[in-house]
């Protein structure tokens, strides 16, 4: 199985989320410049569906997070890219499913549509609203 490196992954995460790709540079990001409270809604913190433990939640969490950056990889031309990314985000979403045997099928397919929107949300623009961070997912890739 191939694993991305940092600088593979950050770069591909950088245009739509670069807080979350920060840490896989190990290159700080410039700071953004400060705008009104008022002018940028925080994205509400993401729901953990019911019956999702802490565990299952990161895992979920982190494997669709990969599974939307995947999109960006293949828009890069990084095909190669894109198909570890899928694959690696589609093994943490299978731990995580298997973490939650006693979630119905129909309830668990709900909480993992709770998380593709929440994921949308969280990684557009900078990514600061993040849940995790690119370092917290990439512990769980093995």
């Amino acid at each position: 199985m191939r694993i991305l490196t940092g600088l593979t992954i950050a770069a591909l995460l950088a245009t739509a989320a670069p807080a979350f790709a920060q840490a896989a540079t190990e290159t700080p990001a410039a700071p953004a410049p400060e705008a009104p409270a008022a002018a940028a809604p925080a994205v509400p913190a993401t729901p953990v569906p019911e019956g999702v433990t802490p565990e299952a939640d990161k895992l979920l969490w982190c494997g669709h997070a990969l599974n939307f950056a995947s999109g960006f990889a293949k828009e890069a031309g990084d095909e190669d890219g894109a198909k570890a990314m899928l694959e690696n985000g589609g093994k943490l979403i299978e731990q995580g499913s298997t973490l939650l045997k006693d979630i119905a099928p129909e309830k668990l397919e709900a909480a993992k549509s709770v998380y593709v929107e929440q994921i949308k949300l969280e990684l557009a623009g900078t990514g600061e609203n993040a849940k995790f961070t690119y370092d917290e997912c990439m512990t769980l890739v093995q």
